[in-house]
């Protein structure tokens, strides 16, 4: 970039900063537009006027000399904590037309202890763009319980799996012996990373296809964008997601974007299935043990991220887990299930209504109840002190309003656990329901594929209350 083309700069003192924030901006440029126009550094979330005349009127101060604006971190009043300061970039209006003359707005990053010249998918933080993360932004359960009530049945005798049971996915049957499995999942960031984002958002759609014994052939990506977000941003997000999709030998063959200040991302699957062979939700018999393949906390770990609470090896090990396919666990129950016929009895994916709100609908579908130990239930790192500290997102209270009816809880479960079971997860494991007999040559075929799943509960015969955690 010439000198010519660099914005200028003009000294300010705090208290005209401050003004101008409020008194300047006509258009607040959102953050995350591409940002590397120029070299001015701030700290904050902040718009100024600017001109590219010699010299610049702060409003409530005087014309002062176009030669720097450059905020030192004391010069600002925040509170707590030493802030780094931020290469943050104006957006110059260019072009025919552009307006020459008055201020011209730009945003800043606000961002802690992070050294200048950081790329900017660093510096852009996106759950801090969204109001709730990953699979917590679902609609409540019991708004789509009230209206799924009220829709026609429809009939179709190719239709093996429709809405009725809420179950991961539908599937229609093509031939006596194949049918499509098919799902759609998609939402909102639910880390700050964009590739990571990308994969746990391919991961989770996948897992549907997992769960009913599925797989995976074909996908379309959903993308919501912001009309004016970095591209590369989008681009690391799609780059992520068809990493996940190569892993799991799913070819993404299209896709639909539209314009939203609020990013999504997500896929719909289409896959493969014996229709004689389906897993369904539903099934689940008295006696039977119940394993859970992936540790719980995801949710918890999101919200508290979003307040940027979370340590670091934290965020590492859900993302971990989140990002990783259902593919392995899925392959491990279809062994169990191939050497001993009929042994899986139900299974369901762990997602946004929680390990509890799955469990209900396993145990309504089933007319059975459900006996879970949530001591013997693995936990994400952090996840037990991120709910002491109340990280707990609209998702999860609006879970345990509408399951909290359903489950008693002995006096020596801690309140902390409890709402780790109504916690909301991303891309979670599979829940499965399976003969007693089976279930360490389960747990065994699991461990060989390196899927840390644990024996948590068991199926009862249908009683009152419809779940108990001891």
């Amino acid at each position: 970039m010439s000198q010519e083309a660099r914005a200028p700069r003009v000294t300010a003192n705090k208290s005209a900063f401050w003004q101008a924030r409020w008194d300047a901006p006509r258009k607040l440029v959102p953050f995350w537009q591409p940002l590397w126009k120029t070299d001015l550094y701030f700290l904050g979330i902040s718009s100024i006027g600017y001109s590219r005349d010699a010299s610049d009127t702060i409003p409530g101060g005087k014309n002062t000399s176009a030669s720097a604006l450059r905020m030192q971190a004391k010069d600002l009043p925040f509170a707590g904590g030493s802030l780094g300061i931020i290469k943050s970039q104006l957006r110059r209006q260019s072009g025919a037309g552009a307006r020459r003359d008055g201020p011209r707005p730009f945003a800043a990053i606000i961002e802690a202890g992070m050294p200048r010249g950081h790329p900017l998918l660093e510096q852009v933080k996106l759950t801090a763009t969204v109001k709730a993360a990953g699979c917590a932004a679902k609609l409540s359960p019991s708004v789509l319980d009230t209206v799924l009530r009220r829709l026609p049945q429809q009939i179709d005798n190719n239709v093996l799996v429709g809405f009725e049971t809420s179950d991961d996915a539908g599937v229609y049957r093509l031939s006596g012996g194949l049918a499509l499995v098919q799902t759609v999942d998609f939402f909102t960031p639910i880390v700050d990373d964009p590739f990571s984002f990308g994969q746990i958002a391919a991961a989770n759609a996948l897992s549907d296809v997992y769960a009913m014994g599925g797989r995976p052939i074909s996908a379309l990506s959903i993308v919501a964008f912001p009309e004016k977000g970095a591209l590369e941003v989008l681009e690391q997000i799609l780059r992520g997601g068809l990493a996940k999709m190569a892993e799991a030998g799913c070819t993404v063959i299209g896709g639909h974007s539209i314009r939203d200040d609020d990013m999504k991302f997500g896929y719909a699957v289409t896959g493969l299935i014996d229709p004689t062979r389906i897993w369904r939700n539903i099934g689940a018999q008295p006696g039977d043990a119940l394993l859970l393949t992936k540790p719980l906390g995801a949710g918890v770990i999101s919200t508290g991220l979003k307040q940027g609470r979370i340590p670091e090896a934290a965020v590492s090990a859900a993302t971990a887990s989140m990002s990783r396919l259902n593919r392995d666990a899925a392959e491990a129950l279809t062994e169990i299930d191939e050497r001993s016929p009929g042994t899986i009895h139900a299974v369901t994916d762990v997602t946004g209504f929680a390990l509890l709100g799955h469990a209900r609908e396993m145990a309504v579908g089933s007319g059975v109840s459900l006996e879970i130990d949530h001591a013997a239930i693995e936990y994400l790192p952090g996840a037990v002190a991120a709910s002491r500290e109340g990280f707990y997102s609209g998702g999860l209270r609006n879970n345990r309003q509408f399951i909290g009816d359903c489950v008693a809880f002995q006096p020596s479960v801690p309140e902390e656990f409890q709402n780790l079971l109504f916690d909301p997860q991303t891309s979670g494991g599979l829940l499965v329901a399976l003969e007693a007999a089976e279930a360490e040559a389960a747990l065994s075929a699991l461990a060989v594929r390196e899927v840390s799943a644990r024996l948590i509960g068991r199926v009862l015969q249908k009683r009152s209350p419809l779940m108990e955690v001891k």
